[in-house]
């Protein structure tokens, strides 16, 4: 019998606070039809928009650390990941994720939405069902992750190859992304990098071993150091630039949030540092751990059922910029986060969702 390894508590704290990180930015930045969004509807000329930029800018580490957390568990080279149990189990339990709660968010969607049923609504809502709510491209990104595993280990087994790899990301993905924002710039860089189609170094992956290389080889102190600094001067900068150009451009602009832009790849790196370096080592009490496990194990649930609370709340009229933001974002997000850990929880006791669906 296959022993069963030790949990590693810290990554269990990183995975609770960037779900609620997450939770956090869709309480007024998500996409309920985009008209009940606060950040796509306030004016940038006011205050309340200005607290969501920064709240927005704050909360942006959440999916980059998520990815970071995965590559970590599956390119960990003490632990076997054989192909049978990758596709029996990681992509079957992703599949079926979103098999199921796809149609669940378009059928409830329509009902939240007070839609009349016809055959334009019965076509609209099988195009939501195939293409999914707006926050399940998360599954499908962990599925593109989950099929090149096998290969994303013979690579990550090699310190200097998963160097070499990191630096193709960072030039292919993020760089070449800033670079884009670049108006005369965009064009060329668009064309020539098209040419070379070097996609295996491109998206979310490079987070993904980027997490596997932090965790086994941890920078010294001086270099974590200067990651927190450049992770707050991102921060900073992000929320100072993003603010000024959508104030003096009149509406809302968030080309500076992307994922994969440097500063959001410095914020993340420095919060997962963070974690590691301040967590890592900590002794816990086996109750402290029990409840931690038992928080983390439920944050794939809350992240699938969240936007199910956040939907009947703004159907209820209950939403960030019904009183002030500075406030109503924290207290919305810390009750649907509670809300959505009881819902997972009640959802666990029953063997199919515990098992297969969430």
């Amino acid at each position: 019998m296959e022993e069963k390894r030790e949990r590693i508590v810290f990554l269990d704290l990183l995975r609770i606070t960037a779900i609620f990180a997450m939770v956090f930015l869709h309480i007024f930045a998500g996409d309920f039809l985009g008209k009940d969004s606060g950040w796509r509807t306030a004016s940038p000329h006011t205050a309340a928009w200005q607290i969501f930029n920064v709240y927005d800018c704050l909360m942006r580490f959440c999916v980059p650390v998520f990815c970071m957390i995965s590559g970590i568990l599956f390119l960990d080279p003490d632990r076997d990941v054989p192909m049978k149990k990758l596709f029996s189990k990681n992509i079957r339990r992703i599949v079926l994720a979103f098999v199921f709660w796809s149609p669940v968010y378009a059928v409830l969607g329509v009902l939240l939405r007070g839609e009349r049923l016809g055959l334009q609504t019965v076509i609209d809502t099988v195009k939501r069902t195939v293409f999914g709510h707006y926050h399940l491209w998360f599954l499908l990104m962990l599925l593109g992750f989950y099929l090149v595993v096998p290969l994303l280990r013979r690579i990550t087994a090699d310190k200097r190859l998963t160097e070499y790899f990191l630096i193709l990301a960072f030039v292919f993905t993020f760089l070449q992304n800033a670079l884009l924002l670049i108006a005369p710039l965009k064009n060329l860089i668009d064309i020539q990098a098209g040419k070379m189609s070097l996609y295996m170094v491109t998206g979310f992956v490079g987070y993904f071993v980027l997490g596997s290389y932090l965790y086994r080889y941890p920078p010294r102190t001086a270099v974590r150091h200067g990651i927190y600094l450049l992770g707050i001067l991102s921060f900073v900068g992000t929320a100072a630039a993003a603010g000024v150009i959508s104030f003096f451009s009149g509406k809302p602009n968030d080309e500076l949030y992307g994922y994969l832009l440097p500063n959001t790849l410095c914020e993340a790196t420095a919060v997962y540092l963070f974690f590691a370096a301040h967590f890592g080592k900590r002794t816990f009490s086996p109750r402290a751990t029990a409840r931690i496990t038992t928080l983390s194990s439920c944050c794939f649930g809350i992240y699938l059922v969240h936007d199910l609370v956040n939907m009947l709340l703004r159907r209820l009229g209950i939403t960030a910029a019904a009183f002030l933001p500075a406030l109503s974002v924290p207290v919305l997000a810390a009750a649907v986060f509670a809300t959505s850990f009881g819902i997972t929880c009640l959802l666990r006791k029953m063997p199919l969702f515990r098992k297969y669906l969430m």
